[in-house]
């Protein structure tokens, strides 16, 4: 007689013929099913599993659908082993993408080819391939530390090749048109800090006022704030070590900010009473509760437009900030260290499209240093 959670095995007959079920308990009232044509397989089976289940392996095995098994690894392994955000990111390329088109599929059935021509449709579509293959990757690699299956199909699987998109971002004129435009706009001081500090999004929306030194003129970045699907606003760990960083502010940014709180403290806090909402944040509703980012990103549409600027992303003010620094000679590891990069060929290689300019400038500087003129 076996206890629930060693699972069950069950007789069933459809249409005259004779199956046996195995069903086996996976937790938080999930089960696997599996049927058998005869009983000395579900035996072997429910005692494979158990087998699998007491040194801690996953109880799925190479008879086990792709969307069963990357449904488990999420809740199993990315869940408890990454940042939200991470999770929330994984979770909805797998929704989106991979269940839709590989749910359905045999974990062991799965090989390069199948996974090839999977990544070039989704290509085909304006869907970064690479980004959807990592996914996949890192979930099969699981599957063969955990001996599901014996190899990565997608490790294997070619990736198209396309052009790497080159960053939107403004020139210095155009970046003075940007704050011109700005002025006034409840978002004026979030998008002077983008663009004069290179933050990003999730950075600057999880600054607190503690957060910035006003006599220093500096800014630290510890934490940031994303939208976590069914968890409303959570707080994380920056992106990486280099992230948390402490950053100098220009100081037409720190007259915004200043300008900012005193809005923040004397009419939001006082027009919404009882409503407000202490929760210490630089950048926050008229209530003190965090932005919704989608109010942000129209706001910032209806600027560009208005302003006769080219379409931007709010990660193109950060890119905005990048360049302009180029341009003005800065040292690309200062550069690095003001974004967070976390290498400097990090920031070498996203902005390499400066760097025939800046050749040219340093050739330029050169002249003039020995011929003198």
């Amino acid at each position: 007689m076996r206890t629930r959670n060693e699972g069950s095995i069950y007789k069933i007959t459809r249409r005259g013929k004779t199956k046996w079920r195995v069903a086996i308990s996976l937790g938080n009232a999930r089960r696997s099913m599996r049927d058998f044509d005869t009983l000395a397989e579900a035996r072997r089976h429910l005692t494979e599993a158990n087998r699998r289940k007491e040194v801690g392996l996953p109880t799925v095995d190479s008879r086990t659908r792709l969307g069963t098994f990357l449904t488990r690894w999420l809740e199993d392994h990315v869940k408890p082993t990454t940042r939200p955000a991470t999770f929330e990111s994984y979770s909805a390329i797998v929704r989106n993408h991979l269940l839709p088109a590989l749910g359905d599929t045999l974990v062991s059935r799965l090989t390069p080819a199948a996974v090839s021509s999977f990544l070039r449709g989704i290509a085909d579509k304006g869907i970064s391939a690479e980004h959807v293959r990592r996914v996949l990757r890192n979930a099969l690699n699981y599957a063969v530390k955990h001996e599901v299956v014996s190899r990565n199909a997608a490790s294997l699987a070619t990736v198209p090749k396309r052009e790497p998109k080159q960053p939107t971002f403004l020139s210095p004129t155009q970046a003075r048109t940007f704050l011109g435009a700005v002025k006034g706009n409840r978002y004026e001081a979030l998008f002077a800090v983008a663009l004069s500090c290179g933050l990003r999004l999730s950075e600057a929306l999880g600054l607190s006022w503690a957060d910035i030194d006003f006599d220093e003129g500096k800014l630290s970045v510890n934490k940031q704030l994303r939208s976590v699907r069914g968890a409303g606003k959570a707080f994380s760990k920056p992106k990486s070590r280099r992230s948390v960083r402490t950053i100098p502010v220009p100081q037409f940014a720190l007259e915004v900010l200043r300008e900012h709180r005193l809005t923040q403290e004397f009419q939001d806090r006082l027009a919404a009473g009882a409503r407000w909402q202490d929760s210490g944040l630089v950048f926050c509703s008229k209530l003190g509760t965090p932005c919704d980012e989608r109010n942000i990103r129209r706001s910032l549409d209806r600027v560009v437009r208005a302003a006769g600027l080219p379409r931007l992303r709010f990660h193109d003010l950060r890119h905005s900030c990048a360049t302009l620094l180029l341009a003005q000679g800065v040292d690309p590891r200062t550069i690095m260290e003001i974004l967070g990069h976390s290498s400097i060929t990090l920031t070498l290689q996203t902005y390499s499209h400066v760097l025939p300019q800046l050749t040219q400038e340093a050739a330029e500087r050169m002249h003039q240093l020995l011929m003198g003129r």
